[in-house]
């Protein structure tokens, strides 16, 4: 089995604490080559009080630009988009 995996990040906006104003969480993606499966995992941190692991399990996600030419169209290695930074 081929396994391609990335590393990834979003901001979450924390609007409860005066201390900070957003959070970097850090994610793992997997991509299954066999059947173009995904799986979006946060390593969990000890002591963090936030709720981590599997954010997505492993499974088929369609494609977020629904056309009249995609419509219904699942997420495939050459829709994936990667930025570098």
């Amino acid at each position: 089995m081929k396994v391609l995996r990335f590393y990834g990040y979003f901001k979450e906006s924390v609007v409860e604490s005066r201390l900070e104003n957003f959070r970097i969480r850090k994610l793992i993606i997997y991509f299954y080559l066999e059947d173009n499966s995904v799986s979006i995992i946060e390593p969990k941190q000890t002591n963090s009080g936030i709720p981590q692991g599997a954010f997505v399990k492993r499974q088929k996600v369609k494609h977020n630009k629904l056309t009249s030419k995609r419509k219904n169209k699942l997420m495939s290695i050459f829709l994936l988009k990667i930025k570098k930074f």
